[in-house]
């Protein structure tokens, strides 16, 4: 019974994809599809605003006058999608309205970086083991805590099976300085309460303590950073900055090499 309510939410997972860019047709995102040839998709999708003046307006449109709602600083949001409207970088992010996900458009100037599990993983990729199992601990585990990463400093979630019907398919495995094993994937479980009586959270759990959301923050997330535009998907550190120098380091190199042929060349022209 297990091994088939794991296959079912493994079907559920693939499908996904596919139903989030349906619903992005849906509701109606006019603005992407006529613009479409001209998006561009950051390497990056979590961010938090960090506004001058404390909070900035999503628009229904980049550049429109037309505002959907206020957005505080300090708000995360998740960008799919950015377009350049009059020198000015705009992300499409989409927020739930009456049930349903609209989109809108957000100055990226506005947003921070935010570090996030990914940072962790490609940070850790040499010290983390890919696998694919199931895992009894969790399952035996009523009250499992979920973390961003290991040692993470945000919130965490406690997920209660409270008897339920439950499961695990794990991805990862990391053992953090202090010894301790961590795991990474879907944990599962039914609700007959509810309508859609499956749930499933993604994310650690230590194996030697998953009851323990007390465990300190050995592994707290670097400050966050101004977006810039050719921000990669590894996070690029506390200072940084537009990667121009690699561009100013080619030209004063290709400068420099010109003069010093040319130099020969003079040189030469005199001897003859």
């Amino acid at each position: 019974m297990l091994r088939r309510f794991v296959l079912v939410v493994a079907v559920v997972l693939f499908l996904l994809p596919s139903v989030v860019v349906h619903a992005d047709v849906m509701v109606g995102n006019d603005f992407s599809m006529t613009h479409s040839d001209k998006l561009e998709y950051p390497n990056r999708e979590q961010f938090y605003v960090n506004a001058p003046d404390g909070y900035t307006y999503l628009c229904e449109e980049p550049g429109s006058g037309i505002i959907s709602r206020t957005l505080l600083n300090g708000t995360e949001v998740s960008i799919s999608k950015i377009y350049k409207y009059n020198g000015k970088y705009w992300g499409c992010m989409h927020v739930q309205t009456h049930g349903f996900y609209e989109p809108g458009w957000i100055k990226m100037e506005h947003l921070y970086i935010v570090y996030t599990g990914w940072d962790f993983y490609n940070e850790n990729a040499d010290k983390i083991i890919e696998t694919s199992i199931g895992s009894d601990i969790i399952i035996n585990t009523s009250s499992p805590v979920v973390w961003e990463w290991p040692g993470s400093d945000k919130p965490k979630t406690i997920v209660d099976f409270a008897g339920r019907k439950n499961g695990a398919m794990i991805s990862y495995v990391y053992i953090d300085d202090f010894g301790r094993t961590w795991v990474y994937g879907h944990i599962m479980y039914e609700d007959d309460r509810y309508v859609r009586p499956l749930f499933y959270f993604t994310g650690w759990i230590c194996l030697d303590d998953p009851e323990n959301a007390d465990i300190p923050a050995f592994n707290p997330a670097p400050e966050p950073i101004k977006w810039y535009y050719n921000a990669g998907p590894e996070w690029p550190g506390n200072d940084a900055t537009p990667n121009r120098f690699p561009l100013t380091a080619i030209i004063v190199i290709a400068f420099s090499f010109i003069a010093v042929i040319y130099m020969i060349i003079r040189k030469k022209f005199r001897q003859i």
